[in-house]
């Protein structure tokens, strides 16, 4: 029976809701059903879990939602582990138990878990969504103190990884293949994010400088890298607004003050 069927009927219709987690190259896909579902061409496996009513909020440009689960599954080992520095992504669709078709009705990234009573508890928010506006922003606080890639900066780490080619490491400097920066400048990996991506957990370091006439880059620890490996890199950001905004197109989500509350003018002088 169609989806829409299954929706509008007061007698046919069982809801159940979907859920598909993705961080470090890794997906944990949940069904609030007792048994699996087969939906969107894969298997949703079944553990309790339960979402909010999603709320519009600031001016209806963020939508918002809480989703309950239990803290023994595969994504709440994840999330417990320390550092992680890689955003979680969620999408939650609406279905029906023994029907193939689902809706999606919530996409975005995993703000906060908190860990109680056996549960795991994720607050959610849309991807790319914020006011700006100096209200919400470190009060008198120039450059962003968010970290890169993480859940107040927003961006993807996932979308922002490029595929270069590493020639081996000596200590924490990797020697890279020339042209492993692609189509960026070298200098906009500074402070960026050098990833293994090996299975099942990605391994990665922070990249801490960069030699750009012997293509060499530092990290912030040691990892295990063969001559001709496949690595990823993602560029860095030093704060400011203006990297920010030319860099990742991302103003929407600065952390720091984009102008004085008591001038209107760019702070410190700026």
């Amino acid at each position: 029976m169609a989806f829409d069927t299954l929706e509008s009927s007061r007698d046919s219709g069982a809801p159940i809701a979907l859920f598909e987690f993705s961080s470090a190259g890794k997906t944990w896909r949940y069904t609030s059903d007792s048994v699996p579902t087969v939906a969107l061409g894969t298997t949703f496996d079944p553990i309790p879990i339960t979402y909010d009513r999603i709320i519009l909020t600031a001016g209806a440009d963020r939508r918002t939602t809480n989703i309950t689960t239990t803290w023994g599954c595969g994504l709440a080992k994840h999330l417990l582990e320390e550092d992680v520095p890689w955003a979680t992504t969620v999408k939650v669709y609406r279905a029906h138990s023994g029907d193939a078709e689902a809706v999606l009705v919530f996409t975005g990234i995993v703000e906060n878990a908190q860990f109680g009573g056996g549960q795991m508890r994720l607050a959610c928010a849309t991807i790319g969504q914020g006011t700006p506006v100096p209200a919400q922003r470190q009060a008198y606080t120039q450059f962003c103190p968010w970290r890169v890639y993480g859940p107040n900066c927003r961006l993807d780490v996932l979308a922002a990884l490029q595929t270069a080619t590493a020639n081996g490491i000596t200590g924490l400097d990797v020697n890279m293949q020339p042209g492993w920066q692609g189509s960026k400048a070298k200098s906009d990996f500074v402070h960026g994010m050098f990833v293994l991506p090996v299975l099942p957990t990605w391994k990665h370091a922070f990249i801490l400088k960069i030699d750009e006439t012997n293509d060499v880059i530092t990290i912030s620890w040691p990892l295990s890298i063969s001559p001709g490996q496949e690595v990823k890199v993602a560029p860095g950001c030093d704060k400011t607004a203006e990297t920010c905004r030319d860099r990742f197109n991302n103003l929407q989500n600065y952390g720091g003050l984009l102008q004085d509350p008591s001038t209107g003018l760019p702070p410190f002088g700026g």
